[in-house]
């Protein structure tokens, strides 16, 4: 009986998007920077600020309500990584897609700089909003210079810990 208790417990509702692929990477620049390279979306890393209308993340809010889950318009300003650090300035419209609610969506503020990884497809750029591969960090020091390092093709290392 408590073998089935701990297997129930195990149990995660995925939408059909995760489905298909789901697996959590290390919360880090450099754990997120592997899984990108591997994926077959070409990433692009930026650093800058989003703006969007916060009330269209899927937060919720109260335990009696299930927010609407669905791809929001967003704007981005910012400048795009390259070997010599962020340098380049871009301005793009993306929209974000959520497959989060509640608690689980990524900290993000619009107007809040981040470093994010954005992908495209035919319709333009695309960020995720996902509980588990959530592609925004702080802009720190040391998340900047990991990510500096994975793209020159350098030692590309998770960032240590604090136990």
């Amino acid at each position: 009986m408590r073998l089935l208790t701990s297997l129930a417990l195990c149990l995660i509702p995925v939408t059909q998007a995760h489905a298909t692929e789901f697996r959590c990477y290390p919360p880090d620049p450099a754990g997120f920077y592997i899984a990108a390279a591997e994926s077959p979306r070409r990433y692009r890393i930026v650093r800058g600020r989003f703006d969007f209308d916060p009330a269209l993340l899927p937060y919720g809010g109260q335990l009696d309500f299930i927010p609407h889950v669905a791809p929001f318009p967003a704007h981005f300003e910012g400048q795009v990584l390259g070997a010599a650090g962020f340098g380049t300035d871009i301005a793009f419209d993306l929209r974000i897609e959520p497959s989060c609610i509640m608690i689980s969506c990524p900290d993000f503020a619009p107007g809040a700089e981040v470093v994010a990884f954005v992908w495209q497809d035919a319709a333009g750029y695309v960020l995720d909003a996902d509980p588990c591969l959530a592609p925004l960090f702080a802009p720190t020091e040391d998340n900047v210079a990991v990510l500096l390092a994975c793209v020159r093709g350098e030692e590309c290392q998770p960032l240590p810990t604090a136990d």
